[in-house]
């Protein structure tokens, strides 16, 4: 729908590696913590974080060449997406007027969290020299750290905070898809 309009000094480091790609995952991370402020305000009891909530099988580097870890995978996101059907349209929910607006409010957050054209535009190159120089500084740390694993799984950690949000943002857009595709077909039933 729009992106920002900015300006950078090309032989900056900080500005063309680290700006550009901060501004280009920005709608990821911050379309997901206001999803969170949203749920949070509006269902206090609804949680993607409780312990009822069905986790999600990550893949790993020890399992990603694993047949099973991707059957896993797909088994437990299925349980966690029949979970938000089970609980977003229990008749408790549907019947609590705030849950059209929060389905409306989410609705416009889940559809706009993918970068704009632009801002994937001045992504590729800043990654690829932030994803270089975190390799490199993996070279050079990886001898000193007892447990270098330790630092990819405590980095994963915050990260996949995010990860039940985003698939919340999945549901919703899909949701989204459904009710369009099933409203523009009712339209163009009755126009024929």
């Amino acid at each position: 729908m729009g992106y920002i309009y900015h300006s950078y000094k090309v032989d900056n480091f900080y500005q063309a590696v680290i700006g550009n790609t901060f501004i280009a995952i920005a709608p990821f991370f911050g379309g997901a913590a206001v999803i969170y402020l949203i749920s949070t305000l509006i269902f206090p009891e609804f949680s993607l974080f409780s312990g009822d909530v069905p986790r999600i099988y990550y893949l790993t580097i020890n399992n990603a060449l694993e047949w099973k870890s991707y059957l896993l995978f797909g088994k437990t996101a299925y349980n966690f997406f029949n979970y938000l059907l089970d609980t977003i349209f229990s008749s408790d929910m549907l019947q609590d007027w705030k849950l059209y607006i929060f389905l409306f409010l989410l609705l416009g957050i889940a559809n706009h969290l993918s970068p704009s054209a632009s801002d994937f535009k001045n992504f590729w190159y800043p990654i690829t020299v932030l994803l270089i120089t975190i390799a490199l500084l993996n070279l050079f740390i990886y001898p000193l750290v007892k447990e270098p694993q330790m630092i990819i799984i405590t980095a994963s950690k915050y990260i996949f905070v995010f990860l039940p949000i985003l698939y919340l943002s999945i549901f919703i857009s899909a949701l989204g898809l459904i009710i369009t595709c099933l409203f523009s077909g009712l339209v163009w039933l009755f126009r024929r």
